[in-house]
C-alpha cells in the first residue's frame, strides 16, 4: 500500500542520527506552539477581524477534526506494526492529524491575508505534517487530510465571516 510505503520511506530515517531525530521531534512537538504564537500576534496586528477569523477557524477546525476522528477511527503506525517511534505513543486516532489540520487552517488564514507570509506558513504547517510521519505518529494520509481539512475549514471561517458582515467597524 502507498500509504505505508511512503510512511515507512520517512519513518525509517528516525533513529539513524541524532541531529535529524531533534529536529523532527522539535517539529512534531513543539513547532506548532512557536507556529501558533506568532501567527495569532501577526494576524492579531493585521487586524481584529483577521484575529477572530483565526479564533473561529481554529474551532471549527477542532470540532471538524474530533468528528472526522469519531467515525472513521483508524489506528496509529504503531498499533501491531514495529516502526521508529520517537516519543511518547498518543492513544487517539489517527485519522486526520490534529497537528496538520490545526496548522493548515492558522496556515492558510495567513495565506489569505498576507500572500508572502502566509506561503512561509503553509510550508511550516507542510514540516508540522511531515515530521508527525517521521517520528512516527502519523500516517501519510492523516496529514495530507489534516492539510485539506485545514484549508477547507480556513476557507469556511473566513467565508462565513465575510458573510454575516464582520467588519473591523462591528467589532
Amino acid at each position: 500500500m502507498l500509504n505505508e510505503k511512503i510512511f515507512y520511506l520517512l519513518n525509517n530515517f528516525a533513529g539513524k542520527n541524532p541531529i535529524f531525530d531533534v529536529f523532527f521531534i522539535f517539529g512534531a512537538r513543539f513547532l506548532i506552539i512557536l507556529f501558533f504564537v506568532f501567527c495569532i500576534l501577526f494576524l492579531f496586528k493585521i487586524s481584529k477581524k483577521a484575529f477572530l477569523t483565526l479564533i473561529f477557524s481554529l474551532v471549527l477546525a477542532t470540532l471538524a477534526n474530533q468528528l472526522f476522528r469519531f467515525f472513521l477511527p483508524i489506528d496509529r503506525p504503531f498499533v501491531g506494526r514495529e516502526v521508529n517511534l520517537l516519543f511518547f505513543p498518543p492513544q487517539d486516532p489517527s485519522f486526520p492529524s490534529n497537528h496538520a489540520t490545526l496548522a493548515a487552517s492558522v496556515a492558510f488564514l495567513m495565506f489569505f491575508y498576507q500572500k508572502r507570509v502566509g506561503f512561509l506558513a503553509v510550508l511550516i504547517a507542510i514540516l508540522i505534517g511531515l515530521a508527525r510521519i517521521f517520528v512516527g505518529v502519523h500516517w501519510p494520509t492523516d496529514v495530507l487530510a489534516g492539510l485539506v481539512l485545514g484549508f477547507l475549514v480556513a476557507f469556511a471561517a473566513k467565508k462565513i465571516l465575510d458573510y454575516v458582515g464582520l467588519t473591523e467597524d462591528s467589532i
